[in-house]
């Protein structure tokens, strides 16, 4: 997950090629801190995509840009990567307000990505001209196929290019534990010595009375 300073949020928001999510947050935000591993998990489901960017903001220690619609933590705000000139997506965020879930956060990202739908279409083209080129090659116009050809491998090329190749074929799914859970024990632990001390302190000054 990319971590975003004041100095980096407007570059990596306004990148015209990818889509980008960014949480606004405070450290002391009980909201905040119980989606920490559903959105460590939203990283995960979409770390094989190059265009898509996952990122966070501490809105405390970090000036945001009074245009930007934070009123309160945490917020998540959706970049749409732009497509060709005829779209000013960067220009207007949009405001996720669903459960703070991964399959909620995945299918808003999925429905609204500019990249994703980008990518589909060219998956489809290629696919439309493998079947051209095979037509081509079955009536020996090989010129016209070898044309074809270039164009599905620069095609494929690029959809390569915007995704990593997982060994297997298959990503492996990590095992997110709560991040919180190791907090919660030792603050528990610590209260536990605590009182024991007291109660050690207690017996001990009864002991010193009754003496």
């Amino acid at each position: 997950m990319r971590k975003l300073t004041a100095k980096t949020l407007l570059d990596t928001v306004n990148d015209p090629e990818r889509d980008v999510l960014v949480k606004f947050y405070a450290p002391w935000c009980g909201h905040c801190k119980a989606m920490k591993t559903p959105y460590m998990e939203l990283v995960d489901h979409f770390e094989g995509n190059l265009t898509i960017v996952i990122a966070e903001i501490d809105a405390t220690a970090h000036k945001i840009p009074s245009e930007l619609p934070v009123k309160g933590y945490p917020t998540l705000l959706f970049w749409p990567a732009e497509r060709g000139n005829e779209t000013k997506n960067k220009e207007h965020p949009i405001a996720f307000q669903g459960r703070r879930e991964v399959p909620d956060m995945a299918a808003f990202i999925e429905r609204h990505s500019v990249s994703l739908q980008v990518m589909e279409e060219e998956r489809k083209r290629a696919d439309y001209l493998e079947t051209l080129l095979a037509a081509e090659i079955a009536e020996e116009k090989y010129e016209e196929a070898a044309k074809l050809r270039d164009e599905i491998a620069a095609i494929r090329q690029k959809i390569a290019g915007n995704q990593l190749i997982v060994p297997g074929g298959q990503k492996e799914k990590k095992n997110r534990k709560p991040i919180f859970g190791k907090r919660i024990v030792e603050e528990a632990l610590r209260k536990s010595k605590a009182e024991q001390g007291r109660k050690a302190k207690g017996i001990a000054a009864g002991s010193a009375k009754t003496a």
